[in-house]
């Protein structure tokens, strides 16, 4: 099984380190023996055009995509999520942090293309 995690861009500049919740579920799936996992941390690309984010996911070939955000990335998160769908309409979008703890059914009522959020 492939997965893929996705840290959208949070703000202008980049970050400088790793999304540490990221890493911490890539490495409790690499001691359960999923050793197919590719980390997308857009933070960490801040130079990264629309057109370039869309070929690294279109590229990208996973059975599940995780992807993680703050409320306040909502529109950024959706975009994610839709083109996750669009280049792979067989794989399974699952949608954590804190933006589906806060807010679950305006990520289930507004966001078509997550199959599961994780509290």
């Amino acid at each position: 099984m492939r997965i893929c995690l996705i840290n959208p861009r949070i703000r202008v500049g980049p970050a400088y380190v790793i999304h540490l919740g990221l890493a911490y579920i890539s490495k409790v799936l690499k001691s359960a023996s999923y050793t197919d996992i590719k980390l997308i941390d857009l933070a960490l690309h801040d130079d990264w055009s629309v057109e370039r984010i869309e070929e690294e996911i279109k590229n990208t070939n996973a059975d599940i995509w995780g992807i993680t955000g703050y409320i306040t990335i909502f529109n950024s998160i959706k975009w994610l999520t839709e083109l996750v769908k669009k280049h792979h309409p067989n794989s399974t979008v699952v949608v954590g942090g804190s933006i589906i703890t806060a807010s679950p059914r305006l990520v289930f009522e507004n966001m078509p293309e997550a199959d599961i959020g994780v509290i």
